[in-house]
């Protein structure tokens, strides 16, 4: 009745698991839907513990997700994931993306008539003396020097178009979500931010207007 109001408090679903549905009967309106929770260790009335549920799954993976759908983070993972793995990938190209050498002859090394601290040697003299402001020494006869460079032109993008796909899930722009803003002469986030609030507005109806109808009518 009124005035019985006592409290109004919002609760973690991982604090929550249901206690009573129906999974008989797909007719009735209960369908896969709780009619009781356990709240830790206390029963409580669905009309009294109102769900937000954004992500929703099909009534066969409900229960595996203790009816609270897919959570943002799980969607998140697998792109976070990939761009964490791209930004590694891009480092160890640009500190990499050079390679020289020396060709010699290495029969006798390879066959173990020679010792190979020689080879070691010409080794450690080459990497001592090849920088910018160094010698290069090589044998008139018997070596030659190569040297094998990666492009990086297509790095920027690369990694650029890993971070956007991170936004993919939560369908947040880039420019909210990273703070990165677009490139270019004349570049606008303006298409995208109309978008992103054209979103949360469906968003609001879909999700919170039912039970904040029913919270706002009681207060």
């Amino acid at each position: 009745k009124k005035g019985s109001l006592k409290l109004l408090k919002a609760v973690e679903p991982i604090w929550t698991t249901p206690y009573v549905y129906n999974a008989i009967d797909p007719t009735l309106p209960d369908f896969y839907k709780p009619s009781m929770w356990y709240m830790l260790s206390k029963r409580v009335h669905a009309s009294r513990l109102l769900s937000f549920v954004s992500r929703p799954l099909p009534d066969m993976l409900k229960p595996a997700y203790n009816f609270s759908g897919m959570s943002l983070s799980q969607l998140m993972e697998p792109y976070v994931q990939r761009w964490l793995k791209t930004v590694d990938s891009v480092n160890r190209l640009i500190s990499n993306y050079s390679t020289s050498g020396i060709m010699t002859n290495m029969q006798a090394t390879l066959e173990g008539g020679q010792d190979s601290s020689s080879i070691v040697k010409r080794a450690q003299l080459f990497n001592m003396l090849k920088d910018n402001r160094g010698l290069l020494i090589l044998d008139k006869e018997s070596e030659d020097f190569f040297q094998f460079n990666t492009p990086l032109s297509a790095l920027p993008d690369l990694q650029a178009q890993a971070q956007e796909h991170m936004a993919a899930p939560s369908h947040i722009p880039l420019v909210k979500l990273t703070g990165v803003t677009p490139a270019g002469l004349n570049a606008s986030s303006e298409g995208e931010l109309k978008v992103w609030y054209d979103h949360v507005s469906a968003e609001q109806i879909n999700e919170f207007n039912p039970n904040m109808d029913k919270v706002l009518k009681i207060v």
